[in-house]
């Protein structure tokens, strides 16, 4: 899995606070953005975001993370 897009992927899930929403701005299923995901949070042996599915809960080591990518993504 390319890292960057595995960022990109989990900053839009971040900003839009869902997974569908995600799909739709990267035009990708919800199923592969979830993969993404899953892969990304077992590589770097965390949980970003705590899912049910009703909601998402971005946890402390995820919001973290996001920040990281944000700064990461823009230079």
């Amino acid at each position: 899995m390319d890292r960057f897009t595995a960022y990109r992927t989990f900053v839009a899930v971040v900003s839009e606070g869902s997974l569908i929403k995600a799909a739709g701005q990267l035009n990708l299923t919800s199923s592969a953005v979830s993969k993404q995901l899953s892969q990304l949070e077992h590589e770097l042996g965390v949980c970003l975001i705590s899912r049910t599915t009703r909601s998402l809960v971005v946890t402390d080591e995820g919001l973290e993370f996001y920040r990281d990518c944000q700064k990461l993504l823009k230079a």
